[in-house]
C-alpha cells in the first residue's frame, strides 16, 4: 500500500482555500482567509507586463491595495462571473474572497498578491489546501504575449518552489479544464479548483504563499483570478467534534476532491466509504481516529491524508430555575444568568418578554400554568443541552355580577348589588379607592350620596388583584315649585301661575301642568281663568332628561263673589288663632294704605302690602282691650281708588 501522509486538516472550501493545520494546536497565520473583510497581512502589488526577448516578465511598480486590482468580495453581495456564470463567492462557504486583477481594456497590467508565514517549529504535520477560478481573453498571440495566471507555494528558507503547488496558466483554447464562455467566446474560464499541498517535514521554515495575474503585453486582453485562502487550524475534519448526547458522528472531509478514501484506523486496511462524508452510529470513543485519502483531480496538487480525530464536547449548562408560583398580574422571573458564547431559546416564546435571554421573564397574565422550555446553544461548539420550568400563576378570579340599575336619581333609594364570582380569598370593598367599613364579603349593596366609583380589592396566597370598576351615578332632581296671583280667585277673574321650580344646572327640565277639573299643559307658566267656585287642586311635575321629577301641588279656593272685609275684632295672643289685624281682599285689588290709630290719633300700624297685619302690640308692648280707628285705601279691578274707616276691638 502506498504511505499516506498524515495530517490533520480542516475542511475548508475557498476560491484559493488554504487550510492550514497544526497537530499541536498552534495559531493559525491571522487573516490568511480574507475573513476580517480587508487584506491586511498580505502584501499586495501592482505592476506591468512586457513581452522581453520572448519572456513574459512582469515588473512591479508599486505596492499596497487597488481596489480595481485587489477586490474583496462579500459573500453576502457576491454575484456571478460575467463570463463564466460561477459564483464570484467560493464553494467552502467562507465570508470573502478575492477578485485579483479586472476585465479592464486598454491595460497591460500585472497585480499580485504575496502572504509569507512561518510553520512553528514544534508542527510536524501541515498540510494547505486551496482553491482559484481563472477568467482570460484568448487573443491567440504568441505564448509569451497571452494573459497569464501563476500560483505557487515558495519555501523562503531554502528558496525553492514547493512541488504539487506551482500553477502557471497562459491563455490558450487548449488549456485541460477550461471552458468558452456562452457570452463571449473569445473568453475561456475555469471554474473553483482545490489544491492541497503537504508541507510536513518543513517546520521552522518560512512558507511564501503567491498568486499573480497579467494582461495581454498588447493592451487589448483581460485575464483575472479568483482567490480566497481559509484560516481554519483547529486541525479535524468537519463534524470530529461530537456533541456528548449525540447518536451518531458525521465526519465530512475537504470539498473539491476528485476522491475519497475513509479507514476504519491508520492501518488503511478496513475501507468505510468512498464518499465526501462518513457517518457513524453509535458515536466512538473520544479519540478515535478515522483517516480519510483525498485525491485531487490530475495535475492540480497531490493525494494527502486527513485525520479526524472524534472529540467529545461537553454540553452547556441548561438552567431554566426552579418551578415559580407567581402572581398573574406581575412578571415571574427565569433562567439564570447568562454565560458567554451560549445562545438562548425559550419556547413558548410568545409568552415570555425576552425569549432569547438567559433570564427572561413571563408576560403578564398568564392564562395558566405553563411549563417553560429552555435550549441552550453553544456558539463554539453547537452543542445543545435543554431545561425546563414550570410557572403557576395564582389565578384569581376578579368576575363581577351587577344587579340592578347602576344609574338612580337623588331622590331614589339605589337598590343595586354587587356581588363578587370569587369564592376563595378576602376581600375589600372600595368606594372612590378609599376603604369602606366592614364591606369584606363577596356581596356588597353601595349607598353613594353622590356619583361614586365601586371596586373590590381581592387577595388571594401571595397575590392581589382587582374587580372592574362600577360606576354607580346619582342624578340631580329638580325641586317643583310654583306660585299664584292674585292670592284669592274670584270666579272667571285672570289667574296667573308662576313657575319657580329649581332647575339643575345643565340639565334639561320638561314640566306637566294638571289641574284637579281635569286640564293639563305642558307649558312652564301658566295663565287661567275658572268659571265654577270651589277648591280648585293645581299639580306641577318637574321631569329632567334624566327621568328624575319632582311633584308639588298646591289647593286654592275660587270664590263666586269677591271684594273686601275688615274684621270688627281680633284676640292677638301668639296662639295662632287671629292673631293679626288686617283686611282681606277676596278679587284682584291693589292695596294703597292700611293703617291703624289709637282713638286720640296716634299711628299705630301701618302698610302698603296685602297679606300684612298688626300683631296687637305698640312698641312691643301689647295693649289690653280696647278700641282703635283704622283707614283702608285700595284699587279696585276698574282702577277705582276706595276709602274706607272702621273700628275695630282688640280683645284681651
Amino acid at each position: 500500500m502506498q504511505t499516506h501522509r498524515k495530517h490533520i486538516l480542516l475542511s475548508l472550501m475557498a476560491t484559493v482555500n488554504a487550510l492550514v493545520a497544526y497537530c499541536q494546536g498552534s495559531l493559525c497565520p491571522p487573516n490568511i482567509d480574507f475573513e476580517n473583510g480587508n487584506l491586511s497581512n498580505w502584501e499586495c502589488k501592482t505592476g506591468r507586463v512586457e513581452s522581453i526577448a520572448g519572456v513574459n516578465t512582469v515588473t512591479w511598480e508599486s505596492s499596497g491595495v487597488n481596489p480595481l486590482n485587489h477586490h474583496i468580495i462579500p459573500r453576502a453581495t457576491a454575484g456571478l462571473d460575467p463570463y463564466g456564470n460561477f459564483s464570484e463567492a467560493s464553494p467552502n462557504g467562507s465570508a470573502y474572497s478575492v477578485r485579483l486583477g479586472n476585465n479592464y481594456f486598454q491595460n497591460i497590467s500585472a497585480e499580485g498578491m504575496f502572504y509569507t508565514f512561518g510553520i512553528p517549529d514544534t508542527a510536524t504535520l501541515f498540510s494547505i489546501l486551496f482553491y482559484y477560478a481563472v477568467v482570460f481573453q484568448d487573443p491567440q498571440h504568441n505564448p509569451d504575449e497571452q494573459p497569464r495566471f501563476r500560483a505557487r507555494i515558495f519555501n523562503v528558507t531554502d528558496n525553492e518552489v514547493i512541488d504539487c503547488a506551482n500553477f502557471d496558466f497562459t491563455a490558450s483554447a487548449s488549456l485541460p479544464g477550461f471552458a468558452v464562455s456562452t457570452t463571449d467566446p473569445t473568453v475561456i474560464y475555469k471554474d473553483w479548483t482545490p489544491v492541497t499541498i503537504n508541507l510536513s517535514g518543513l517546520a521552522g521554515k518560512t512558507i511564501r504563499l503567491e498568486f499573480i495575474t497579467s494582461d495581454c503585453t498588447f493592451r487589448g486582453h483581460f485575464g483575472y483570478a479568483y482567490i480566497d485562502v481559509s484560516g481554519s487550524c483547529s486541525g479535524a475534519v468537519t463534524g470530529n467534534q461530537v456533541c456528548a448526547d449525540a447518536e451518531e458522528v458525521s465526519l465530512v472531509a475537504p470539498y473539491g476532491f476528485q476522491t475519497y478514501t475513509w479507514y476504519a484506523d491508520q492501518t488503511f486496511s478496513t475501507v468505510l466509504s468512498s464518499s465526501q462524508a462518513l457517518t457513524i452510529s453509535p458515536v466512538p470513543p473520544a479519540g478515535t481516529t478515522f483517516p480519510v485519502v483525498v485525491g485531487p483531480y490530475p495535475g492540480f496538487g497531490c493525494p494527502d491524508t486527513v485525520v479526524a480525530v472524534v472529540k467529545t464536547v461537553s454540553l452547556p449548562l441548561a438552567i431554566a430555575g426552579t418551578d415559580v408560583t407567581s402572581c398573574k398580574n406581575q412578571f415571574a422571573q427565569l433562567g439564570a444568568e447568562p454565560v458567554q458564547g451560549y445562545g438562548y431559546t425559550w419556547t413558548p416564546s410568545s409568552l415570555l418578554v425576552n425569549p432569547t435571554a438567559a433570564n427572561p421573564v413571563t408576560v403578564l397574565n398568564l392564562p395558566d400554568t405553563t411549563t417553560f422550555y429552555l435550549a441552550v446553544t453553544d456558539s463554539m461548539t453547537g452543542c445543545r443541552n435543554y431545561d425546563s420550568v414550570n410557572v403557576n400563576p395564582v389565578l384569581i378570579d376578579t368576575a363581577m355580577l351587577v344587579s340592578g340599575r347602576t344609574s338612580f336619581c337623588n331622590n331614589e333609594t339605589v337598590s343595586t348589588s354587587l356581588q363578587l364570582l370569587a369564592n376563595t380569598g378576602s376581600f375589600q370593598w372600595l368606594e372612590n379607592n378609599n376603604e369602606v367599613n366592614g364591606a369584606n364579603l363577596s356581596v356588597f349593596n353601595p349607598n353613594p350620596v353622590a356619583t361614586s366609583i365601586y371596586q373590590a380589592v381581592i387577595k388571594k396566597d401571595i397575590c392581589t388583584d382587582f374587580s372592574r370598576q362600577v360606576i354607580i351615578t346619582k342624578l340631580p332632581v329638580p325641586v317643583a315649585g310654583f306660585s299664584i296671583s292674585p292670592a284669592e280667585q274670584c270666579l272667571n277673574g285672570p289667574v296667573m301661575v308662576v313657575n319657580n321650580s329649581t332647575e339643575p344646572t345643565g340639565v334639561n327640565t320638561s314640566y306637566i301642568w294638571q289641574l284637579s277639573d281635569g286640564r293639563s299643559y305642558i307649558t312652564k307658566d301658566l295663565g287661567l281663568t275658572f268659571n265654577t267656585p270651589g277648591r280648585k287642586d293645581i299639580s306641577l311635575i318637574a321631569t329632567t332628561a334624566d327621568g328624575c321629577r319632582d311633584t308639588t301641588t298646591q289647593s286654592y279656593q275660587v270664590l263666586d263673589r269677591c271684594g273686601v272685609f275688615v274684621p270688627t275684632a281680633f284676640t292677638p295672643g301668639d296662639d295662632g288663632r287671629n292673631d293679626l289685624f288686617r283686611p282681606y281682599f277676596l278679587g284682584a285689588y291693589k292695596l294703597k294704605r292700611f293703617a291703624v290709630y289709637e282713638r286720640n290719633g296716634s299711628l299705630v300700624f301701618e302698610t302698603k302690602t296685602i297679606g300684612d297685619g298688626w300683631n296687637g302690640r305698640i312698641k312691643g308692648k301689647m295693649l289690653t282691650t280696647s278700641v282703635l280707628l283704622w283707614m283702608l285705601e285700595y284699587e279696585d279691578d276698574s282702577g277705582k281708588i276706595i276709602l274706607q274707616k272702621g273700628t275695630v276691638t282688640l280683645i284681651r
